[in-house]
């Protein structure tokens, strides 16, 4: 073994060229100690999810190169479908007329110049969020870049995944810029999303399961309304139908936390003793039988029209 063999193992992702001049030898490099999520790049372990593919790929990004559509989603933390995660394939975007880079694990797109702005997110150069969002209309229906844009305008903390500040764009911002837009294929789509889009949403699940009770029929529910609890102090509700006195709380996974668990039954006695009707929804609720029987109970406190 020769001491050239100790040479340590650059840290996070690098080029195969930077191992080299680090004093990796060619051996080394092909060998089964390092991991390739990359054609020319090599990582001392293995990539275990859609940013750390994201991050490998950032090595071999030009300075007017950025990642973009799902790829700078994954790292924002915006919400995506199933079908969008765990794939092999790298979103990167130039400035038009730049010639976007072509590989068998890249996808290139031009983006252009009024639409043109490059923010680091962990060491990570993205298009910006609203921009990202814009891309990600080739990929999503109306609903999933709504959920997306809910995204893009909480200013909660408490919302899954998200990194940096919050909100990444203003909620009238986010409806004058997409007003504006002109000349892209899917603009109609994306002011149809920028319309159902509302602050003020904790996660991708309350809004998809408000879009589902608008589809079934129901009004559309006030989303974080503040109302009056027993004790006279205001709290505020996931899903609100003032009128009707109902609140729709969904309850993710995160509500299991000892802590968290032992403050919602508190709240939900409060609420209750507040005259209000509370309804406790998980993701079990939003689809099949579970979702129809749903619609039932709210029907007989909420006047329900036709299905959308």
């Amino acid at each position: 073994m020769t001491a050239r063999f100790h040479v340590p193992i650059p840290p996070g992702p690098f080029r195969v060229a930077e191992g080299l001049r680090a004093g990796l030898t060619p051996d080394r490099l092909r060998g089964d100690e390092l991991h390739r999520p990359h054609h020319g790049v090599r990582t001392a372990t293995p990539v275990e999810d859609d940013v750390g593919f994201c991050r490998a790929f950032v090595p071999r990004l030009r300075r007017d190169q950025a990642l973009t559509g799902p790829s700078a989603a994954h790292v924002y933390g915006l919400p995506l479908p199933a079908r969008l995660h765990g794939l092999d394939t790298v979103h990167v975007a130039v400035a038009d007329p730049a010639t976007p880079p072509r590989a068998r694990t890249v996808r290139g797109t031009r983006i252009r110049p009024d639409l043109w702005r490059v923010v680091r997110v962990s060491g990570m150069p993205l298009t910006s969020p609203f921009t990202t969002w814009i891309t990600l209309a080739r990929w999503l229906d109306v609903d999933e870049l709504t959920e997306a844009a809910d995204a893009l305008v909480t200013r909660s903390t408490n919302y899954p995944g998200l990194v940096g500040r919050r909100p990444y764009v203003g909620f009238e911002a986010l409806r004058r810029r997409v007003a504006g837009l002109r000349g892209l294929t899917a603009v109609a789509l994306l002011r149809e999303a920028a319309l159902r889009a509302r602050p003020g949403v904790e996660s991708p699940l309350e809004t998809r399961l408000r879009r589902r009770l608008v589809a079934a029929g129901f009004p559309e529910p006030e989303v974080g309304g503040a109302v009056a609890a027993a004790d006279g102090r205001t709290l505020h509700g996931d899903l609100v139908y003032r009128d009707e006195r109902v609140i729709l709380e969904y309850e993710g996974d995160v509500h299991r936390e000892r802590t968290r668990f032992r403050r919602d039954i508190t709240r939900g006695r409060r609420l209750r003793g507040g005259g209000w009707h509370v309804i406790r929804v998980t993701i079990d609720d939003l689809g099949g039988p579970a979702f129809a029987e749903l619609c039932r109970d709210l029907a007989k406190l909420v006047p329900r029209g036709p299905a959308e």
